[in-house]
């Protein structure tokens, strides 16, 4: 079966030749940027900074190479636009509080609370 045809099977209940797999195609099966890095460090993929597409939880972009070694049968679907209601463009380099570096909107600016958080 094609991904196409696992999917559609799936949702019109019929036995597909195995469960799909969607992973970080969505705001509901997103993944967070530290574990899209740890999967790419796993399968060898090269490492660079990755898109947060969505910073409310930090979802990393999945690439398509990485969504061709996890066997993932679903096309991404992401707004061009984030919880915090700023586009994802113009991206830039930014370090997290746990030491990554990954690529953020232009439009995001974070500011430390005034009790550190």
């Amino acid at each position: 079966m094609t991904s196409r045809e696992r999917v559609e099977a799936a949702l019109a209940h019929r036995p597909p030749d195995r469960a799909p797999v969607d992973l970080g195609n969505s705001a509901w099966t997103g993944i967070h940027v530290k574990v899209v890095e740890a999967l790419r460090e796993h399968y060898g993929l090269p490492a660079h900074p990755l898109k947060v597409w969505e910073p409310y939880q930090f979802l990393g972009e999945v690439e398509d190479d990485l969504l061709d070694a996890l066997g993932v049968d679903t096309v991404r679907f992401q707004s061009p636009g984030t919880s915090f209601g700023f586009r994802n463009e113009n991206w830039k380099e930014w370090k997290t509080w746990w030491g990554q570096t990954v690529l953020v909107s232009g439009h995001f600016h974070p500011a430390p609370a005034p009790t550190g958080g």
